[in-house]
């Protein structure tokens, strides 16, 4: 389904067309949280937005009333709590497959990467054999592909940080998640076991994973893994997804470039 936020162009699956209030509120907060420490006023906000002043002023007072905002200083401009908008006494619901502190570092990182390409960004973590999304970044250009969402999940292998996932496993642990999630693969059109071990065979070739028109319909992802495995720090991987025409083979060799050090960064500490 596509939807607009703001002058955004949106093409996202499963979204659900009773949610505009949601998605107004959530725009809102994406920008709030791109701009700290810094915060934003009423106007300012609906500038940014194209959404009505009325409508901003019902959305922040919302959000205020939540924990999610509060107002700054001055008492005119607005900020996130935290770098992720959880407040102290909202701790992230994926606590249990990756730290807060990791977590925080890594949507920073992330909003680093949409500034700079402009295209949306995922975390995706490993649990058992499945990827479950954690956090995503919203990018600038006019059309985002929102291939992803925080608690979705996939069969490992489906979509490119999943198949960034997969790729950084041994052979036979690899090979005994894609027979396990064998039976599942019927809901995805197209998709087989066959099919998602060559991706792997050439994510691994390549050292970084490129999908193109595999889950969603004229996207190209990017995504990567972090090279250094240490002790305490989950499977995880980064990718970045636009319309297939952005994503030109020097491109993609820049972004998993820029992934690779932001995540080096990461587990680095």
């Amino acid at each position: 389904m596509d939807e607009k936020l703001g002058n955004t162009q949106v093409y996202e699956l499963g979204a659900n067309d009773g949610t505009q209030a949601l998605r107004r509120g959530l725009h809102i907060l994406a920008l709030l949280r791109s701009v700290l420490p810094d915060g934003l006023g009423a106007t300012e906000i609906a500038s940014r937005t194209g959404i009505q002043r009325p409508t901003v002023h019902r959305m922040l007072a919302a959000l205020e009333e939540s924990g999610w905002i509060r107002k700054g200083p001055d008492g005119k401009r607005y900020l996130a709590v935290g770098a992720m908008g959880y407040g102290p006494q909202a701790p992230s619901p994926y606590s249990h497959l990756i730290s807060d502190d990791l977590l925080n570092r890594a949507a920073m990182a992330m909003r680093r990467l949409a500034n700079h390409f402009g295209d949306a960004v995922y975390l995706v973590v490993r649990e058992g054999n499945d990827s479950v999304g954690v956090h995503r970044e919203i990018g600038h250009y006019s059309v985002q592909i929102l291939g992803t969402y925080p608690g979705k999940r996939h069969p490992l292998g489906v979509g490119a940080p999943s198949m960034a996932l997969l790729a950084a496993l041994p052979d036979d642990e690899a090979r005994m998640a894609v027979e396990a999630n064998m039976p599942r693969l019927k809901d995805y059109t197209g998709i087989t076991a066959d099919l998602i071990w060559k991706f792997r065979e050439n994510s691994k070739n390549r050292g970084y994973t490129v999908m193109t028109n595999y889950a969603v319909h004229r996207t190209t992802g990017v995504a990567c893994t972090p090279e250094t495995a240490l002790p305490g720090i989950p499977l995880f991987a980064l990718g970045v997804g636009s319309v297939t025409e952005r994503m030109l083979v020097p491109r993609q060799a820049e972004i998993a470039g820029m992934l690779k050090a932001e995540l080096e960064a990461l587990v680095s500490g």
